[in-house]
């Protein structure tokens, strides 16, 4: 299974990546690739049994989403919310505060 990983070089996606490089299988399917999308460069997770590659770019520019989705297999979108209130009291119907 071909997955990308959408906030792949934040800190969730970061250990989601690792997770997948150590156990090689999600769902009980042998990953055979994995790609980091982010707006940031994603560091690539040691000891992938399968090859592994980075994207940087805007999910909401015009063609990144088809470029990141071409071959893939599953999506895990893992964007955070950014907000100036703590994490345990923030919600997702609270506005965002700039």
């Amino acid at each position: 299974m071909r997955i990308a990983i959408t906030g792949g070089g934040g800190f969730i996606g970061q250990h989601f990546a690792a997770r997948l490089a150590r156990d090689g299988v999600i769902a009980g399917r042998e990953i055979s690739g994995l790609l980091l999308h982010d707006v940031v460069p994603a560091a690539v997770p040691k000891g992938a049994g399968f090859p592994v590659e980075t994207m940087t770019g805007d999910l909401p520019a015009a063609g990144e989403t088809d470029r990141l989705l071409a071959a893939r297999q599953l999506l895990a979108y893992l964007l955070r919310l950014f907000t100036n209130q703590a994490p345990e009291q923030a919600s997702a119907n609270a506005p965002l505060e700039r």
